[in-house]
């Protein structure tokens, strides 16, 4: 009788056959558990193949219409599936049989590719699943390999791993009300778990930071509560906090100076420099509320989820309605944008904030101060809160020529020198 890493190796030597064989024997067996059972018991999907799909349910969301959709990267999933010469990626071979669908492709060095998965290949991999020693080696061979090439193409994510290892979660009242409040997200007891020791490294779906959506990072503590954050420590010394105020609606000006020099948009200068006084007068949301009767603080939420929105939401939200009565250019470039894909105008937005912390984070590694980011936050220590406040603010001047409150204040003058150590 042959072992079960046997049969695993045999399967292994050509993906393509093996998915071959499991999409027969899926037509086959249209009871999914009698699937799954099968498959289990006869070790299809020890090797790269089963080592995607593990990714692949990791990674998959559940979308409101019930289908599920995950973002991977293909030269990840190659690196966790092999391929011999003249084979096709595995992401392919998954398409081709299809098991998976592209919603949008991926941007190298950007975005990985957005999936769904059918609904026929969900939850596939019984519950007692457990990755396998060649599995859980070239996991790591993966991440190892992935780090290296992040560091190569952004070196400054090696200053915010060297800066997390710096920082400490102590125990406070604020950890143990968000550690047995029932409300807390798994993500934010993960990340709590994982400052406390309590979770692996492996456990977790970032272990190191990672530049991932149109350049965002995202670290272990990513998701740690609100509450939480200023619990920490840096070096054993109490944090700052430095957010950028109404960071994404902040970078509409230089998009709407852009569809103007770049696309020919008329009127987009103007219209830039209106919004830039409205924004940085803090005069925006008072307009936004009382006009359809609500509270400013919650004209700009409604404001920024109207933006960061699928197309009915935006264009049906009052506070949006009334914004685009004020800013009319903004309505136009917003569909020129979003007409290839829902997601652009966001991203776009996205990336400017992205690239304001880049440039903050490169800074600061160049100074030896220790940070890391949040979304659009710095979290520094406080001594150097001054600093990180000048850098913070005049890149972000640089990138949409707003001037705004960075940690609840703005800097009486734009640092231009900064930045320039």
């Amino acid at each position: 009788m042959k072992k079960a890493s046997q049969v695993v190796g045999k399967a292994s030597k050509n993906v393509a056959h093996t998915v071959g064989k499991l999409i027969k024997l899926r037509s086959e067996t249209p009871d999914k558990n009698q699937f799954v059972t099968h498959i289990s018991s006869g070790n299809w999907l020890g090797g790269g193949l089963g080592l995607v799909i593990w990714k692949i349910n990791k990674n998959k969301i559940r979308k409101p219409d019930g289908e599920y959709e995950f973002f991977l990267s293909c030269r990840y999933a190659e690196k966790l599936c092999p391929r011999k010469r003249g084979e096709k990626i595995i992401t392919t071979v998954l398409q081709d049989a299809g098991i998976i669908s592209v919603i949008s492709p991926g941007v190298k060095d950007r975005k990985p590719a957005h999936y769904r998965l059918e609904s026929d290949w969900v939850d596939i991999l019984p519950r007692t699943f457990k990755l396998n020693a060649w599995q859980l080696n070239r996991r790591k061979i993966a991440a190892e390999q992935s780090l290296l090439n992040q560091y190569k193409r952004r070196p400054w994510l090696r200053w915010v791993d060297e800066s997390l290892a710096r920082v400490v979660l102590p125990e406070s009242e604020e950890v143990q009300h968000a550690m047995q409040n029932p409300d807390t997200e798994a993500s934010m007891l993960d990340a709590m778990k994982f400052m406390r020791g309590y979770l692996a490294p492996h456990e977790r779906k970032e272990a190191l930071a990672m530049a991932k959506y149109a350049g965002t990072i995202y670290t272990p503590i990513h998701s740690l509560p609100k509450t939480v954050v200023p619990t920490l420590l840096i070096d054993g010394e109490p944090v700052a906090q430095l957010d950028i105020s109404s960071a994404h609606p902040s970078t509409i000006p230089c998009i709407l100076i852009e569809a103007e020099l770049k696309y020919g948009v008329g009127g987009g200068l103007a219209e830039a420099k209106r919004l830039t006084e409205a924004l940085e007068s803090g005069r925006l949301y008072d307009w936004l509320g009382p006009a359809i009767g609500i509270a400013p603080n919650a004209a700009k939420g409604r404001l920024l989820s109207a933006l960061n929105g699928e197309d009915p939401h935006a264009y049906n939200d009052a506070v949006f309605k009334e914004f685009t009565k004020l800013f009319p250019l903004v309505k136009v470039v917003f569909r020129m944008i979003r007409k290839r894909n829902r997601n652009d105008f966001n991203r776009k937005m996205a990336g400017i904030l992205a690239d304001v912390i880049k440039l903050t984070i490169e800074t600061c590694a160049k100074l030896e101060l220790p940070v890391y980011p949040r979304t659009d936050e710095i979290v520094c220590r406080q001594r150097d809160e001054a600093k990180v406040h000048e850098i913070l603010s005049a890149y972000f001047f640089d990138q949409t020529s707003v001037h705004a409150k960075v940690g609840g204040r703005r800097v009486s003058f734009i640092p231009t020198q900064a930045r320039a150590e």
